[in-house]
């Protein structure tokens, strides 16, 4: 009968459990994200600012740019003035038209399409990449492989 390597099996189990951890995380990311859009209503936004801030990053030794974008827009006969915009693309200039999506019970809340389902995506493949890691661990824990590996060498 094989020895069980107990602690590449916790290894293994702990990278199971980070990466359902994961999986789970963008599970409820994309569902608040579609729940959202089923209610939500389109609205044209203008954008009426855009601040550039440029910082020295001491890491890589350069400049970094960041663009905050803020637009007005107007729903159901409010309006709502110089709301910043959560991105920021290379072409937007003032004036510019942009689409938001907004909750009709809560207005000053609202989404950009551009993005949103990207942090959800994220940790669905990193969270399928430590599964594969964690289960190919546990499966060397039982087989015994670091164990053959090593006997080879003496």
């Amino acid at each position: 009968m094989k020895k069980v390597n107990w602690i590449t099996l916790i290894v293994g189990l702990g990278f199971l459990l980070f990466a359902t951890g994961l999986i789970l995380g963008g599970y409820f990311i994309n569902k608040s994200h579609s729940d959202f859009m089923d209610t939500a209503v389109a609205t044209e936004a203008t954008i009426v600012d855009i601040k550039e801030e440029i910082e020295y990053d001491r890491l890589d030794e350069e400049y970094d740019t960041e663009h905050t974008v803020f637009i007005s827009y107007e729903f159901d006969g409010n309006s709502y003035e110089n709301v910043r915009l959560s991105y920021y693309t290379s072409s937007m200039r003032i004036g510019n038209k942009v689409t938001i999506y907004c909750d009709p019970l809560n207005p000053s809340e609202f989404r950009a399409k551009y993005g949103l389902n990207v942090v959800g995506i994220v940790l669905y493949v990193i969270g399928g990449i430590l599964a594969l890691g964690g289960l190919v661990i546990i499966i060397c824990s039982f087989t015994g492989k670091s164990k053959k590996a090593k006997s080879a060498y003496n």
